[in-house]
């Protein structure tokens, strides 16, 4: 079982392992997350990133997600010329959600018009969702407004934040996705998704703060990245920056792993993804090879499916629709010619036809190494070497 920091063996007797003593970890490139303290810090290299609630302080588990780029170019320095202050000024003041002393209060010069913070020469993938995103926190004024053009989205993006409580927003124009995250020490993290219908056109975005107005609030750390989700903060200088996919696996299922039937339970929370996430699976290094898996499609659709040595599938169900951050509780018990699952506590029927699959590796949050990767936090995993009943079943995921 892996929990946090600590994992459980069952063989022939509960044993208690630290997560670097059996699971192989990896991560090209360094990563933020929220520590225990509510503070965005950066794991380093190959650093595994347990996260909590910045908010609430709750441990949400280990930290995956596939690789991504921040394309805003000076995303955290809002005094570079690249942002263009209409009627504004972005003054260094603050401290930001990493503990350093790098926010910008953007506050409203009094001027006749609408005042605004804007960057051009935005570039825009035609048909692929782009997420926007931005840290901001209530000055004089506690509404944050994030536009997107008419010409690149089809009609013109506006959703207004509410940087108060636990945080709202309000969709006032466009088909997008919103979505505030409260953070420590009064900060938002502020996002919309929104598809943009062609490449050309409008290649700005804009933060407004109001019209004929000495109305200020602070900014810190922007984020443009391609994707139906606002991934961990990737800061940038002069040029984009990718932070790499984490990837994490147990080499060898010996000797705990029964070649006559098991149980594989996980518990995640996922983030809407583009594609199906898998959280659990045992298998090979093939993607497509044999395995017995636990997924979550994009449409929600929340399962489990075992495939056998042939790379034939033989049992896929899934019992019913997970929500985006929603905690996904999801076993499947599996023997030769007998297989059922359960999500939330909803069990599936009994598939009575089907050969087992040979695994030799567990990989956490993707199937294959890196295939269908999950965007989420990783709570638990166990695999019982025997088959659960559909009562165990249905207790273990309610």
């Amino acid at each position: 079982m892996v929990s946090l920091w600590t994992i459980w063996i069952w063989w022939p007797y509960m044993e208690s392992k630290n997560f670097a003593d059996l699971i192989t970890y990896s991560r090209s490139t360094v990563a933020r997350y929220f520590n225990s303290a509510g503070l965005l810090v950066q794991a380093a290299v190959n650093e595994p990133r347990f996260e909590f609630n910045p908010a609430t302080l709750a441990p949400l588990g280990l930290k995956m997600e596939p690789a991504r780029t921040n394309s805003l170019t000076y995303s955290q320095d809002l005094s570079n010329a690249v942002w263009i202050k209409s009627r504004t000024t972005a003054t260094l003041s603050g401290v930001a959600p990493d503990g350093t002393a790098t926010a910008y209060v953007l506050a409203g010069t009094g001027e006749v018009g609408v005042s605004q913070l804007r960057r051009n020469a935005q570039t825009w993938v035609a048909g692929s969702p782009h997420a926007v995103s931005i840290f901001a926190k209530a000055g004089t004024t506690t509404v944050l407004s994030l536009f997107l053009p008419a010409d690149a989205f089809g009609t013109l993006v506006i959703v207004n934040f509410d940087l108060t409580g636990a945080g709202s927003f309000v969709v006032t124009s466009g088909t997008v996705v919103a979505h505030i995250q409260q953070c420590a020490a009064g900060w938002y993290r502020c996002t919309l998704v929104a598809t943009p219908t062609t490449a050309g056109g409008g290649a700005w975005v804009v933060v407004n703060v109001g019209t004929t107005t000495t109305n200020s609030m602070s900014l810190w750390g922007s984020q443009v990245e391609i994707g139906t989700w606002s991934s961990s903060y990737i800061p940038t200088t002069t040029a984009a920056a990718t932070r790499g996919a984490d990837a994490a696996f147990l080499a060898s299922l010996s000797p705990w792993y029964s070649p006559t039937g098991g149980t594989l339970y996980s518990e995640v929370v996922a983030l809407l993804g583009a594609t199906t996430s898998f959280h659990a699976s045992l298998g090979t290094t093939a993607s497509a090879g044999p395995r017995v898996s636990n997924y979550r499609t994009s449409a929600g659709s929340t399962g489990s499916q075992v495939a056998d040595d042939t790379s034939a599938t033989v049992f896929n169900v899934a019992p019913g629709i997970g929500a985006p951050n929603q905690v996904l509780k999801q076993a499947v018990a599996f023997k030769a010619d007998d297989f059922q699952c359960a999500f939330n506590g909803v069990v599936s029927a009994v598939d009575n036809s089907g050969a087992l699959p040979t695994p030799a590796r567990l990989t956490l949050g993707a199937r294959g190494t890196v295939t269908d990767q999950l965007s989420g936090h990783i709570r638990k995993i166990r695999v019982y070497p025997y088959r659960f009943s559909a009562p165990d079943l249905q207790a273990i995921t309610s």
